[in-house]
């Protein structure tokens, strides 16, 4: 009986939702070419990754969401790294259309 409502369980419940996954790091560049960040992951191989600023939104600080603008932690003149939390959308490739799986960056928290 437990087998078989876990079963129907799993069956009910979509495989393909997007789940946003937040990660947290610093930037330790920022170019206004593109616009794009190279970030440097908490636990990671200590490498810095590059990635593109894909969505306006982002949210200060002190907590407030904004859609204005560059990110105030993420400005040109950056001469030292800056805390953040990015949220990811991890999208999966697809061969038949000729790309592969990549995180797609939906926001900026500023942590400094």
């Amino acid at each position: 009986m437990v087998i078989a409502g876990g079963v129907t369980a799993a069956a009910a419940v979509p495989t393909d939702d997007a789940v946003p996954r937040l990660v947290q790091g610093t930037v330790v560049s920022y170019s206004e070419e593109g616009p794009a960040i190279a970030f440097v992951e908490d636990g990671g191989d200590g490498q810095p990754r590059t990635y593109p600023l894909n969505s306006r939104f982002w949210v200060d600080r002190n907590g407030a969401q904004r859609t204005d603008d560059t990110p105030a932690c993420l400005q040109p003149d950056i001469s030292t790294p800056r805390r953040v939390e990015l949220t990811f959308l991890d999208v999966t490739g697809s061969r038949s259309h000729n790309f592969g799986n990549f995180p797609y960056l939906l926001s900026v928290h500023c942590l400094d």
